[in-house]
């Protein structure tokens, strides 16, 4: 059973909300910070808050917990030499602790895309250069591919563009969207915070990669229970 759960980037935009719902949901949470004002501000909302590092050695953080959700990343003005660091090194030497520590549930919020990087190539206008967008997704599919490879139980969360704190209790999932359906869709923070917690209580989301787009038909509950 899941009690201990260890958010990694626990003060970002997507991060945060993802504490506020472990802690809303009775989830004994810990969250990883690098400024001791974050933490402060974790403490505050019932977050059990762990100064360190994403690039250094974080086995005293990941001990004795049941499950971590990687929620750190690179932001948008980034130089391309802090992405591979954040989202693929980072993230790989995570999952390798992970896997020694024997953590029951590791949940990697991705991104819709990052097997395919050249979708960099249809939103110019965000990526530019164009090679700061093929680096990005390149980087997040080799930690996710690696994740995979692991054998660490694991779901990988892959929502499109993201934006808003909301939740709306209906978020489409899939094992694949087209890039014409999900593109200029915007994906709130809150709801795949939601999807993530929700996660850690599902055993069949275990082994799968999920990608997320907004407006589905069901709640956001029952699509994952049925996902397959």
């Amino acid at each position: 059973m899941i009690k201990k759960v260890l958010t990694v980037g626990a003060f970002g935009r997507t991060g945060k909300l993802i504490v506020q719902q472990l802690v809303s949901k009775g989830y004994d949470t810990y969250g990883l910070v690098r400024k001791q004002e974050q933490a402060t501000a974790l403490e505050a909302m019932g977050v059990h808050a762990i100064l360190g590092d994403v690039e250094q050695d974080l086995s005293f953080a990941v001990k004795d917990k049941d499950a971590v959700i990687y929620a750190a990343g690179s932001s948008e003005d980034s130089t391309t030499d802090m992405t591979v660091r954040i989202d693929k090194i980072a993230a790989i030497q995570l999952i390798d602790l992970c896997k020694r520590q024997h953590i029951k549930h590791f949940i990697m919020i991705s991104a819709y895309g990052v097997e395919t990087p050249e979708i960099a190539y249809k939103n110019p206008e965000y990526w530019d250069p164009i090679e700061t967008g093929l680096i990005y997704y390149e980087s997040k599919g080799a930690a996710d591919k690696h994740l995979q490879q692991s054998g660490l139980p694991y779901t990988i969360l892959r929502p499109g563009a993201l934006g808003g704190e909301e939740i709306s209790e209906r978020v489409e999932v899939a094992t694949h969207f087209d890039y014409d359906y999900v593109n200029n869709k915007i994906i709130s923070r809150g709801d795949v915070a939601q999807v993530a917690v929700l996660a850690l209580g599902l055993d069949h989301l275990k082994h799968k990669t999920i990608e997320l787009a907004p407006g589905g038909q069901k709640s956001t509950e029952d699509a994952l229970k049925e996902f397959k």
